[in-house]
């Protein structure tokens, strides 16, 4: 059995690399993923980096998964020890997904840190949380800006958030029919699935119950379904068995708005909106949504005259860019309130909801972080070491002098 906590003192067995990497707990209420699975773990240790574990009271993965790795560079710690413990290693690299708090915490920042800080582009309190590193010496390898060398991510939770918004517009779709039209289709979404298989099992007799009542399967349509988030939404329908129509680049060249999409029942936009790039044709428009004539034969046709799509699912969740190619709405919805209702399911009207929830892998967080850590194990394993992290911390002492001189 590992070691239950960790010790500062020298250990008997010889560090073989000058990575201690830390995985710390998430403190964000309701966050279980996590950034490192115990397999990840063990490659590490197997490579020679000394691995330290958090317990944790809400993370995917029990603590005793990670404490019964046996290994001399292994160690498991109380939680928020990182921050409670002025011993803990000053070499450690901490490590997470999510924020390091509540954001009321003032204290230095002396660790070399990776998360999801979301500090470079003026949010709230990223001011503070810069002056925290500079006080305290600390760096930030942000997870949203490692890149390679076209600039892309090196990794991302976008396939587990195409997976789990498609998931949700279809359950929004089947209730919307066994409801008779009533919305808002969803309510508070307080269950989380370990699992892809967990939530499409629960989707997926909405979808058959909903199928049955209209004679039809729904049809799925995903713009940017070659991208990572599209692909996912793809994979969400092809498991519950759903009509898919796939569009990306070459199909949106000829520009919208695209009367093709009212056609379908559920829309799933997971498009990169490059906030530099020029301003496109709309998608849809407040006037097609509006042209809400409800087809009573259930068919799954459209004319100018008739709108068949009843939900979008806006995984990029970009309603505030002026150049989203969605100016239907302007607010996003959460959790707790899963759908935006534009239209009301009353009288001869067929609903229509919008989902743009920005945060939908944590429905699924044990798949999601399994997807995550993939992307990531071999960069850590490459920790300081490359140009990914080399850009990273460019970046964060170029923020660092912007916003705190």
């Amino acid at each position: 059995m590992a070691r239950r906590f960790y010790s500062t003192s020298s250990s008997s067995a010889p560090r073989q690399h000058p990575l201690h990497l830390w995985l710390r707990a998430e403190q964000k209420p309701m966050e279980q993923r996590t950034l490192l699975h115990p397999t990840h773990v063990e490659q590490l240790l197997k490579s020679g980096i000394k691995v330290t574990v958090e317990a944790s009271r809400q993370r995917c993965i029990k603590d005793s998964d990670y404490a019964r790795i046996q290994h001399p560079l292994f160690s498991m710690a109380p939680e928020l020890a990182w921050r409670k413990d002025p011993k803990v290693p000053q070499d450690a690299v901490i490590a997470g997904l999510k924020e390091l708090d509540d954001g009321k915490d003032t204290t230095p920042l002396r660790h070399r840190h990776i998360y999801f800080a979301h500090c470079y582009k003026g949010q709230q309190g990223s001011e503070a949380l810069l002056q925290r590193f500079k006080k305290g010496g600390g760096k930030l390898y942000d997870l949203e800006f490692l890149t390679d060398d076209r600039g892309v991510r090196v990794a991302s939770f976008s396939n587990a958030a195409g997976r789990v918004g498609a998931s949700l517009g279809l359950e929004a779709w089947a209730r919307q029919q066994l409801q008779d039209g009533k919305v808002p289709s969803l309510s508070a979404q307080n269950t989380t699935y370990a699992k892809y298989e967990d939530l499409d099992a629960h989707v997926r007799p909405l979808i058959e119950q909903a199928s049955a009542k209209n004679g039809r399967k729904p049809t799925l349509f995903v713009i940017g379904a070659l991208g990572r988030s599209g692909k996912g939404a793809v994979a969400s329908g092809e498991a519950v068995g759903v009509n898919i129509t796939q569009w990306d680049m070459k199909e949106t060249s000829k520009g919208g708005p695209f009367k093709e999409l009212l056609a379908a029942d559920v829309f799933v936009n997971c498009i990169y909106l490059n906030p530099k790039g020029p301003k496109s044709a709309p998608f849809l428009t407040p006037e097609m949504i509006s042209n809400n004539n409800n087809n009573s034969n259930n068919d799954n046709t459209s004319s100018d005259n008739s709108r068949q799509l009843s939900v979008l699912v806006d995984v990029s969740c970009d309603s505030t860019n002026p150049n989203t190619p969605l100016p239907i709405y302007n607010e996003t919805t959460e959790f707790g309130r899963p759908t935006l209702v534009l239209v009301p399911g009353t009288g001869n009207q067929r609903p229509f909801e919008v989902i743009a929830i920005d945060h939908l892998p944590s429905l699924v967080p044990y798949s999601s972080s399994k997807d995550f850590a993939d992307q990531m194990i071999g960069h850590l394993l490459a920790f300081d070491s490359t140009p990914v992290w080399q850009r990273a911390v460019d970046l964060f002492e170029e923020k660092l002098a912007q916003n705190t001189n």
